[in-house]
């Protein structure tokens, strides 16, 4: 499977990319063979809640490659689960995931704890969402037709039909990014004016890796999927199906202390009311080895 280009950015930092539809979403990364002794250092790094886990949010992870890729045509391409449909993304670290689902057509909240959220993450937002109205202004002074978006042209970021309050146009979608923490309850946390529960799909892309995680993970999505609806819901008269997408490696091996088995994974996932089913798999080279990424489409379980 291809992988989105790498190249060095300086500074301790990498950029990596990935063409949607034509237009290239570019994101930075921390670049761990720097030899500069402080280079990609940031302030949020010594934030008391950023634990392993987190610092993790400043790196691109196999399971991001896999969804890029599924968002092609194909027979398990997930483009007609996300298009046109209101996507909360959990744990989006640089973002490259998320904003290539935006580019493809889906309107998304990126989210992660507040020292990736308002460091990296919302630098590569802002960083693509200045590019996308670069090539859009330069297209219409050229004399080419609009490349104003579906979402630019109906809601305009207002928080009414699929694009979430305060979002920008990218590609053919919007995206928009926020505080938000999947071990906290969902409640108690706001989004600038939206709602986690207005989320029509959840994406959780390579934020199940340890074992820690994953029970804190599943009462969440199960806490945001029951209340868009345990069957269905409404809006604009489109009949929504709540869903979550979960993408990650299977890293675990027979006996492992940390890292968490898929069984692991779907077994909390039905502990917290959910069902899960395998999506596709795909593999993914990782330092001269093959790494199995996992797709799970999970739902709130019947009653």
């Amino acid at each position: 499977m291809d992988k989105p280009a790498t190249a060095r950015a300086g500074n301790g930092y990498t950029n990596v990319e990935a063409d949607v539809g034509g237009f290239v979403v570019r994101c930075k990364q921390k670049d761990l063979l720097s030899q500069d002794d402080d280079a990609g250092w940031d302030y949020f790094d010594f934030e008391a809640e950023n634990s392993l886990a987190a610092a993790t949010g400043s790196l691109i992870w196999d399971a991001s490659f896999a969804v890029i890729q599924l968002l092609k045509p194909g027979p398990a391409s997930l483009s007609q689960l996300l298009v046109g449909k209101r996507v909360l993304e959990l744990g989006s670290g640089i973002g490259l995931a998320g904003l290539c689902c935006a580019a493809a057509g889906a309107h998304v909240m990126l989210t992660d704890i507040p020292s990736v959220s308002e460091g990296i993450l919302a630098s590569n937002v802002a960083s693509n969402v200045e590019s996308y109205t670069k090539e859009r202004s330069d297209a219409g002074n050229n004399g080419k037709p609009s490349m104003e978006s579906f979402a630019e042209q109906a809601f305009r970021g207002n928080g009414n039909g699929p694009s979430w309050r305060n979002s920008q146009p990218l590609g053919s979608g919007s995206c928009a990014v926020g505080s938000l923490d999947f071990t906290k309850p969902m409640a108690e946390q706001a989004l600038h004016g939206n709602s986690p529960f207005d989320a029509d799909i959840l994406l959780a892309i390579d934020i199940v890796w340890l074992k820690e995680l994953v029970s804190p993970l599943a009462r969440t999505i199960h806490s945001i999927l029951s209340r868009t609806g345990c069957d269905a819901k409404t809006r604009k008269g489109e009949h929504v199906a709540p869903t979550a997408v979960l993408a990650f490696g299977e890293r675990s091996h027979a006996g492992s202390a940390h890292f968490v088995s898929l069984d692991e994974v779907r077994g909390a996932l039905k502990d917290a009311g959910c069902a899960s089913r395998v999506h596709c798999r795909q593999l993914v080279e990782r330092m001269g080895e093959q790494l199995s990424i996992v797709v799970l489409l999970v739902e709130p379980a019947a009653p």
